[in-house]
């Protein structure tokens, strides 16, 4: 968490190219992974989505998109109680918006 809450901040002084090597191989990778797992689930009827590209990448920011922002800001970390409730409430908001209607 550390290198990701670090190279924002440190993207002006980087070689251009630098980061996109390591989004591609990092974050994009496994949001693809994702994506490509939620289309399974709904190939099976269990999610309704149209782009589970996009799908991911909701998911990815409900679940973890506080716990960032803290990292990257002086704020301390969460502490295990605050990140299970963050990643609860978060998986919570994504079935509700991806679940198929007689499912809610």
């Amino acid at each position: 968490m550390a290198l990701v809450r670090r190279l924002p901040s440190e993207a002006a002084r980087l070689p251009a190219g630098t980061l996109a090597p390591w989004h591609e191989s990092g974050p994009r990778r496994a949001e693809r992974a994702l994506a490509h797992q939620l289309r399974r689930l709904a190939d099976r009827g269990l999610l309704a989505l149209e782009d589970a590209g996009r799908a991911a990448n909701h998911y990815r920011w409900l679940v973890t998109g506080a716990a960032v922002t803290r990292a990257q800001s002086s704020v301390p970390p969460l502490d295990d109680a605050e990140r299970d409730d963050l990643v609860r409430s978060g998986v919570r908001a994504f079935r509700h918006g991806y679940l198929p209607p007689d499912q809610r």
